[in-house]
């Protein structure tokens, strides 16, 4: 018998489209004040007829590639992050910081709220004073749990090991803070060569300046052109973020559902809004686009884990396919068991706040203070 945790699928494919236009949102307001420093540039550097003189081209293009770069990097043009590696300088790194937190935040919480209706009170108590150790570990009980002992997930293999979003390298060994840099760069070349052209057709600011935001501005209908830089320079960010918040999301709801004892089964689901023609995620789904089985679920401990590639929008689904009943009984037997030995508590999503310390990290969660606690919905 196979299990799907209530709703899931669809729930999920919910909250993925909710984080989606979240961070579209955040985005734009993070470019809203680049535009208008933008059109502030070319309206002052505008002559009597409205247009820029060609001596002040490349000052213009200089100044509002600047402008819009220092939306990824700090005042370096270099950095993202400060030497801590997680304090953003920019607007971009600042909406991912918030974003990350708030998807691992919702991960945990998932399989806590699984879990807590599936236990008594008594169990749930127990269980909600887990703390974690400062060397912890993954390991087997009798084949029923996964427990720790010291040094976290290392069971685990490392393609599907929680991996902090700051710290984690592309495979050609690229971190988030190299992947916002060469972002910033790709998208200044864009807005470069789109403002010489407009430049050198001698448009006039006000047009030029109304251009440049349907070029930046995510969500705006696409700059109508066939130029080779292309029909919308917040392609880079919103590429980037979006990849970087689907991976931490779908991570963090892998390592938790491996912590909790009822999920033993994982489903992988392709998005209805993703690429039909793909031929990467076919490879991993056990879900297709419509809903329908493509193979049996993955073992636990051996998920393949989204993202399979650059904007991946498979989703991870944990299944239970053991009767919780029987597993919560189980619990009990090991709870009943380790108080009779003066044993604490072992770690599982019911510890939800020492469980998102875990993923997020002592420093990153006294970074973002009450952001941890963003209700996504």
């Amino acid at each position: 018998m196979r299990i799907s945790m209530p709703n899931y699928i669809s729930q999920n494919r919910q909250i993925n489209r909710t984080i989606a236009r979240r961070v579209q949102a955040d985005m734009k307001d993070a470019f809203i004040p680049a535009v208008d420093a933008a059109r502030g540039i070319l309206l002052r550097s505008s002559g009597p007829d409205g247009k820029v003189d060609a001596r002040r081209y490349d000052a213009v293009k200089t100044s509002i590639g600047e402008t819009v770069q220092r939306l990824f990097v700090g005042a370096d043009m270099r950095s993202p992050f400060a030497e801590d590696g997680i304090t953003p300088l920019a607007p971009i790194p600042k909406v991912l910081n918030k974003w990350y937190a708030a998807v691992v935040m919702y991960a945990v919480k998932r399989q806590h709220d699984y879990m807590k209706r599936q236990m008594d009170d008594d169990l749930y108590q127990w269980y909600s004073s887990a703390r974690v150790p400062d060397n912890w570990t993954i390991g087997e009980q009798d084949g029923i749990a996964r427990v720790f002992v010291p040094n976290p997930l290392a069971t685990i293999d490392r393609t599907r090991k929680w991996v902090p979003m700051h710290a984690w390298n592309t495979p050609d060994g690229y971190r988030l803070s190299d992947r916002l840099w060469t972002a910033s760069i790709r998208t200044r070349v864009q807005i470069d060569n789109m403002l010489a052209d407009g430049l050198r057709e001698g448009r006039a600011s006000l047009a030029l300046s109304k251009d440049l935001e349907q070029f930046l501005l995510p969500g705006r209908a696409a700059l109508r052109t066939r130029k080779p830089y292309g029909k919308d320079a917040s392609f880079n960010a919103m590429r980037l973020a979006r990849t970087e918040i689907a991976r931490s999301h779908n991570y963090a709801a892998y390592n938790a559902a491996y912590l909790n004892p009822y999920v033993d089964l994982i489903d992988v689901a392709r998005s209805r809004s993703g690429d039909p023609t793909c031929k990467i995620c076919p490879q991993h789904a056990t879900i297709g686009l419509m809903g329908e089985r493509l193979r049996d679920p993955y073992p636990v401990d051996s998920a393949d884990v989204p993202i399979f590639h650059p904007h991946c929008m498979c989703v991870l689904l944990p299944v239970v396919s053991e009767s919780p009943a029987q597993v919560t009984a189980r619990l009990r037997e090991e709870m009943e068991q380790a108080k009779a030995e003066y044993l604490t508590p072992y770690m599982t999503p019911v510890a939800q706040q020492a469980l998102i310390e875990v993923f997020l990290g002592w420093a990153f969660m006294e970074l973002m203070g009450q952001t941890v606690q963003l209700p996504l919905l």
